[in-house]
């Protein structure tokens, strides 16, 4: 998986780092966090306006009249001559993005920001590629097909690649938050574990030092 190799190289970069006093792990987390914080922005933009201007999209065709709108692609539905069914699958996907985006940002655990985030992406680009699919089965040869298919296809394809642009990003900014955090809390273990160690040591020589006499 490709955003977990970057997490796995940030992580070793990043302890290497640290090892040579060169990077304040704790302004890098900070710094990534601020860019989830925009991208999760920039995807909930995405996701308002892709639910709004979807069903505008499929209606202005039909001068916005529901009933010749609900007549030639509902009811007449079809995979060669209707796009009615993308707006569902255009909805399932914003719901199910904000939902995994919106675990991502309330968990507290850097495993679990991280897949979350990566849900994110993949419902994209399951999306994209439905898309891509259901475009090829259109028939451009029935009457308005342009007038009735390109609108719905153009902001499909258009939203599709800044969502998938948004999420990438997205995940890569957990991975690299994630990596800090782990690398920011790994001296405070290894100085745990070194206490533990000495304190041990300390005991046992007391220990002898108390039996010596006997």
């Amino acid at each position: 998986n490709t955003s977990r190799c970057l997490g796995c190289a940030a992580r070793f970069n990043m302890m290497e780092s640290m090892e040579e006093g060169r990077t304040p792990l704790a302004p890098v987390a900070q710094q990534e966090s601020k860019r989830i914080t925009l991208f999760r922005i920039l995807l909930s933009l995405s996701i308002v306006i892709d639910a709004i201007l979807v069903p505008l999209l499929m209606w202005s065709p039909f001068s916005f009249q529901m009933d010749r709108w609900w007549s030639q692609q509902v009811a007449a539905w079809s995979l060669d001559s209707s796009v009615a069914d993308w707006l569902m699958i255009a909805w399932l996907r914003d719901v199910l993005v904000t939902v995994f985006f919106s675990l991502a940002w309330r968990k507290q655990v850097s495993d679990a920001w991280t897949e979350d985030a990566r849900w994110c992406r993949r419902v994209v680009v399951v999306t994209f590629l439905l898309g891509l699919f259901r475009t090829s089965l259109l028939n451009w040869d029935v009457t308005d097909a342009g007038k009735m298919f390109i609108p719905t296809i153009s902001w499909g394809a258009l939203i599709s690649l800044v969502m998938l642009l948004v999420s990438q990003l997205y995940v890569r900014a957990y991975a690299q938050k994630a990596a800090a955090t782990e690398a920011a809390n790994a001296p405070e273990e290894a100085d745990a574990e070194e206490h533990s160690q000495y304190s041990s040591a300390l005991t046992f020589l007391q220990t002898v030092r108390v039996l010596r006499p006997y």
